[in-house]
């Protein structure tokens, strides 16, 4: 997300200079729904996706697209349902979170 994050800030980087940019991947830290709404606006027929993968081997346990129902409606975006063939479970014992850590 900090990456779009500053092309964004490029009046460039939009639909009518890049036709073929089509979707959006996030993943790697918090997508925050004020770059959701910022790609939207560039790029209003694309599609974002958040991303999570809990270590840094994981690629991808889980995924959701990000409409802009969804950006407007939760100030902290999901990170989407679990992929087929994975498992997770929120670990609240060995965690400082609030909330707990996905696993």
């Amino acid at each position: 997300p900090s990456f779009v994050f500053l092309f964004l800030r490029n009046p460039l980087f939009d639909t009518i200079n890049i036709k073929s940019l089509q979707r959006f991947y996030m993943m790697g830290e918090t997508l925050s729904p004020s770059i959701v709404k910022s790609l939207k606006k560039s790029f209003s027929e694309s599609r974002i996706f958040n991303a999570y993968g809990p270590t840094e081997a994981t690629i991808i346990t889980s995924m959701v697209e990000i409409t802009e129902g969804i950006a407007d409606k939760y100030p902290l975006l999901p990170v989407g349902y679990k992929m087929p063939h994975s498992e997770v479970w929120i670990d609240k014992e060995n965690n400082e979170s609030l909330y707990g850590e996905i696993c």
